[in-house]
């Protein structure tokens, strides 16, 4: 990753980001049959996905922006980034219906128009497994205070 892309507020949210994730993530083992995948939307320049790869190794993680970025990680549970604009139609999202165990969103909805988040929860429901969670981590409460706040979406 390039230095100059490390952000000092991204580093600080990881701890309380992954204490989050990772009921979600156990709940998912239990419950899912083979190896997990999750989808990061909106990942940047992958602060944040380094540390959900290097902590949940199990988990095989796709990194997703709307601009063409590099995530170099050399961690084998990453895979290429793909380009998603979350506005976008549903068809226009490269990635497979039914192929993911988890799709997280840490940095998109908070700042984005209402589009990119109606796009992210109408794709959501199509790219998830059966029993699949969405997690959007409520960022700016938890930027206030020192409780996580995260909405997750289970699908049936």
């Amino acid at each position: 990753m390039d230095p100059k892309l490390i952000s000092p507020a991204a580093a600080r949210n990881i701890p309380p980001i992954l204490k989050a994730l990772e009921p979600l993530v156990q709940s998912l083992e239990t419950s899912q049959k083979g190896p997990l995948r999750a989808l990061e939307v909106a990942s940047g320049p992958g602060q944040h996905l380094i540390a959900f790869a290097q902590t949940f190794p199990n988990v095989t993680w796709t990194p997703s922006e709307v601009n063409e970025e590099n995530i170099a990680s050399g961690l084998t549970n990453i895979e290429p980034p793909l380009l998603i604009d979350a506005s976008s139609s549903r068809a226009e999202w490269k990635i497979s219906d039914a192929s993911m165990d988890l799709i997280v969103n840490v940095n998109m909805v908070h700042i984005s128009p209402w589009s990119a988040s109606q796009g992210l929860f109408a794709a959501s429901g199509n790219i998830l497994r059966p029993n699949g969670l969405l997690s959007n981590l409520d960022f700016d409460a938890s930027l206030k205070s020192s409780n996580n706040h995260i909405l997750v979406y289970q699908k049936k």
